[in-house]
């Protein structure tokens, strides 16, 4: 159900790798699909994502703009754990990501900005268990159920 991310360099360089390799030790051009998931996802998700930021602006809701720190410094304290595992594309991942579209596109025909805003979460969830496959994704998930 999974197939392996194989980021190794190439033979004639001296510090070759001969399984699966962890993004961290990937060159700049591995990032290039993350950072355009990410892109999109900040495009297709915008109208939703300003909506989630007017209400942090209220008192009850102020705290939401601690909530992806707190997830960060989450996955920051499990990097040596997530850098030791070698990460791998998950098929699973990217049906997760198109039931969050699935999602989106509900709460954008319904105009209800809460089904867009929990679209998001459900999309930016699967394109990480999509980089990342399940054993990387397991290590990151409790700063992502905060969110």
């Amino acid at each position: 159900m999974t197939t392996t991310l194989n980021l190794s360099a190439s033979a004639d360089e001296k510090d070759a790798a001969t399984g699966p390799m962890t993004i961290w030790k990937a060159k700049p051009w591995h990032w290039l699909p993350v950072v355009v998931a990410v892109g999109l996802l900040i495009f297709i998700f915008f109208d939703g994502l300003t909506s989630m930021l007017s209400a942090w602006k209220s008192e009850e809701y102020s705290h939401g703009y601690m909530l992806p720190l707190v997830a960060a410094f989450l996955i920051w304290q499990r990097s040596s754990l997530l850098a030791q595992t070698p990460f791998q594309m998950s098929w699973p991942g990217v049906l997760l990501t198109l039931f969050g579209l699935f999602v989106y596109l509900a709460g954008e025909l319904g105009t209800l900005y809460t089904l867009v805003q929990y679209g998001f979460l459900i999309t930016l969830g699967g394109i990480c268990l999509s980089f990342l496959g399940w054993r990387a994704f397991r290590i990151i998930l409790p700063a992502y159920a905060l969110l």
